[in-house]
């Protein structure tokens, strides 16, 4: 097949020849091609230069400036930056700066169809490196840093936090996280995640052309590339599954997961920071399951998935430990997004300096039911040589559930064993009354504002007065009365009242002057997080439960289930009673368990183990002993 004619004149010399012709058929017999050759040089002169002059022949009518879309009226808001505008982060378009990259090249040979060498050309390897706020003064990673070290207690401890694939280090973070582990005297482990992202298409762009140098970006920074976890590790008795790998937009990234780790606690890395504890044998200890939270800015899909799972990014960790006793005790620890600084129980982060004595925001209380309260869980929260609410010294501490009404529950009105069971206690409902008052005045302390969030429990006492027969209860007959009666001159008067405040109140005297009640859903924020409701009413009418609350767009501290747990913003804490009252039957995922609320709204779960909130060492058992 004989080869096509070239065309031997310039794109402007076949654009004249074409004005001066008139048909792209009559400029093509003169220069012995196919009209279409004349057509794609025509068209690449135009595009050369805008000329502005009419192009006659098939294209009458057009010229390259009416080709042009026309720009929008003043009436239109001014467009947005493209989705595919490069970019290392979605901090980056904050201004956050890539630094510490060691970023490198090497050249590589370039092979024609046949395999031959025909030229040789530069590949370009980039290191995600780290990512600081612009304008950031505080130390960095690659400085010569100094830690504060604390004296070795023979405490076991290990955090571990998580990473994604092709995306910078939080550096201010992980600035704080190196020095609060020389402190604790803890190792890191860094478990890597991959994303399917697209990035050479985020970073270079669509179509890149072949004859440029290509790229090769390092699936994870090279100040952790040779540390980064990937295998199973177990830290103390947890298992740290790092080889399960979930995707970053995971809506519930432990769906599936409760059981994976045998019966052990187990610890996952994801961006969220989520906690679910395991259904098990009575007899056996609570098990729970965690995610991490990471230690690399968002960088997602700008889509819906992308966008849901950046609202929910942690920049954040897990502490595990472990105290001479074999207990082992889990902590989230959640930074401030910008800063990456962290607060664990009175000792604080920033800018890699360590200092201590710090207040905690608040503490909600795992559920009371005060007549069943297990006395170790007491102790270790209130009464103890160090205890919990001694060090954490909360602003704010919030009871749930401090009724149980275990006397004349309407679970259990139509029982006669349980009555009977009653009858011997000789259990009162102005007894039980009468225990929570004299605990709540038990737990004041100065500079701490007990709050008692009306719950279901407590409600019971009012719906007895509506529901209840006094004639057939001689024992309650009188407090019954007595109680019918203020609630029948309060309805008379046009006010409410909470009956369970009012009969509390008034069988303490002047002991609960300084304890605030809310009433039921009263709203109550700390530091952006609704603590002032229980968690038995869910959304329109609806029961309670951590599931039913993610549908708001709030932080949640409730109660309610006994089953500590944390999804997104919804926290829900454990119980202080015994795990297994009489009327608990079955398999549970009940555990002793309070909130703690810190600075910004970050939340921390603590558990009650062995009659203990933290990792004991030799130093601490010592002092407890003597």
């Amino acid at each position: 097949m004989p080869a096509r004619p070239k065309i031997a004149l310039t794109n402007d010399e076949v654009l004249a020849l074409y004005r001066e012709l008139g048909t792209y058929e009559k400029a093509a017999a003169a220069l012995g091609v196919v009209p279409t050759a004349v057509r794609k040089r025509v068209a690449k002169a135009l595009r050369g230069h805008d000329t502005g002059m009419q192009v006659i022949g098939s294209e009458a009518g057009f010229t390259s400036e009416n080709r042009k879309r026309p720009s929008a009226g003043p009436h239109y808001l001014p467009g947005s930056r493209p989705r595919s505008e490069a970019h290392w982060s979605d901090y980056s378009w904050d201004g956050w700066v890539r630094t510490e990259a060691a970023d490198s090249s090497y050249e590589e040979d370039i092979l024609d169809r046949k395999g031959e060498v025909v030229g040789v050309r530069t590949v370009t390897v980039l290191d995600p490196g780290v990512q600081y706020p612009a304008g950031w003064d505080g130390p960095k990673l690659a400085d010569r840093r100094t830690f504060r070290v604390r004296q070795a207690d023979g405490v076991k401890r290990t955090i571990v936090t998580g990473i994604q694939d092709r995306t910078p280090l939080h550096g201010p973070f992980m600035v704080n996280l190196e020095a609060f582990a020389a402190y604790m005297g803890a190792s890191i482990a860094v478990v890597g995640d991959t994303y399917a992202k697209g990035w050479w298409t985020a970073l270079f762009g669509n179509g890149r052309d072949k004859k440029q140098e290509p790229a090769i970006i390092l699936d994870y920074p090279s100040y952790v590339g040779d540390r980064v976890q990937t295998q199973r590790l177990q830290a103390s008795d947890v298992e740290v599954c790092a080889e399960v790998n979930i995707i970053p937009t995971a809506e519930r990234p432990l769906s599936g997961l409760l059981t994976y780790g045998k019966g052990r606690c187990a610890v996952f890395s994801h961006p969220k920071q989520e906690l679910e504890s395991v259904p098990r044998a009575p007899h056996l200890d609570p098990v729970t399951v965690w995610t991490t939270g990471y230690a690399t800015p968002p960088n997602y899909v700008q889509r819906k998935a992308g966008l849901k799972a950046r609202f929910h990014h942690i920049i954040g960790a897990v502490l595990i430990e472990e105290d001479v006793d074999g207990t082992v005790f889990i902590y989230h620890l959640h930074a401030d997004p910008e800063t990456g600084a962290f607060q664990h129980f009175d000792v604080k982060v920033d800018r890699g300096q360590i200092t201590t004595g710090h207040r905690v925001k608040a503490i909600p209380l795992g559920d009371g039911h005060i007549i069943h309260l297990d006395d170790e869980v007491d102790e270790a929260t209130f009464r103890g040589l160090g205890s919990l609410v001694e060090v954490l010294d909360p602003e704010h501490v919030f009871v749930h559930d401090g009724l149980d009404f275990y006397s004349q529950n309407h679970h259990n009105r139509a029982d006669p064993w349980h009555a009977a069971e009653v009858l011997r206690r000789g259990l009162t409902v102005a007894q039980e009354v009468r225990q929570v008052g004299q605990w709540l005045a038990s737990i004041q302390r100065p500079g701490t504002t007990v709050h008692v969030v009306e719950s279901n429990h407590d409600l019971a006492l009012d719906r007895w007065l509506r529901e209840g027969d006094w004639r057939k209860d001689p024992l309650n007959a009188p407090f019954y009365l007595e109680a019918a009666l203020i609630k029948a001159n309060a309805v008379a008067r046009g006010e409410s009242i909470s009956i369970f405040e009012t009969m509390v109140r008034n069988l303490s005297g002047d002991a609960l002057a300084d304890v605030h009640f809310l009433r039921e859903d009263e709203s109550f924020l700390v530091e952006g997080v609704q603590c002032g409701w229980h968690g038995h009413n869910g959304p329109n009418g609806s029961r309670g439960s951590t599931q039913g609350y993610l549908s708001l767009a709030s932080k949640i501290a409730k109660g309610h289930d006994h089953t500590p747990a944390k999804r997104q913003g919804v926290a829900s804490v454990g119980t202080m009673q015994t795990l297994m009252p009489k009327y608990a039957k079955g398999p549970t995922s009940w555990a002793h368990a309070h909130l703690v609320i810190y600075e910004g709204g970050r939340t921390s779960h603590v558990f009650i183990k062995n009659g203990k909130w933290r990792a004991e060492g030799r130093r601490a058992q010592e002092r407890k002993a003597a």
